[in-house]
C-alpha cells in the first residue's frame, strides 16, 4: 500500500501524547512529579506509575493521503489495594488524554479517544494492572 508510509509518525505521536500527559497536573497528583509516566519497561518501579505497553499501526488512506491508525496501550500499575484506586488513576490518564491538545509537529491527528479500560489483578496478588 502505497499511501502507508509515514515516517516518523509512530514516535511523534507517542511523544505528544506522553508530554501531555506527563504535563498534566492531575496525572501529577498519582505519579508524582516527574510523572512516573514511562515509554520503556521500568526495572525497578516505583508505584504506581503508567507505561506504554503497546503501539500498534495499520495502514489508512489512499493512494494520495498517506494515512495510519495508531492503537496505543497505556498500562497503570498499582500495589494499592483496591480495584477503585486503580480505576481512579486511569481515570486521570483518560482525561489528560481527552483535554490535551495534541498536536505531533508535522502530522494531522484526525480523531483520538480512548476506547477500552480494564484492571486487573496480577499473579503476584499485590499489583493490580489497569489498561487504556
Amino acid at each position: 500500500m502505497s499511501g502507508f508510509a509515514l515516517p516518523g509518525a509512530e514516535t511523534a505521536l507517542q511523544d505528544a501524547i506522553l508530554t501531555a500527559v506527563r504535563a498534566d497536573a492531575g496525572v501529577k497528583s498519582i505519579f508524582g512529579d516527574p510523572a512516573r509516566v514511562f515509554d520503556e519497561p521500568v526495572s525497578a518501579p516505583v508505584y504506581p506509575y503508567a507505561q506504554v505497553s503497546l503501539h500498534e499501526l495499520r495502514p489508512g488512506g489512499g493512494a494520495d493521503t498517506p494515512s495510519a491508525e495508531h492503537r496505543i496501550d497505556l498500562q497503570v500499575l498499582t500495589r494499592w489495594a483496591s480495584r477503585r484506586d486503580a480505576k481512579d488513576a486511569m481515570g486521570v490518564l483518560r482525561k489528560a488524554i481527552e483535554d490535551a491538545e495534541i498536536a505531533p509537529s508535522g502530522y494531522r491527528i484526525v480523531l483520538l479517544f480512548p476506547v477500552f479500560s480494564d484492571v486487573v489483578r496480577l499473579r503476584d496478588g499485590r499489583t493490580l494492572r489497569g489498561t487504556l
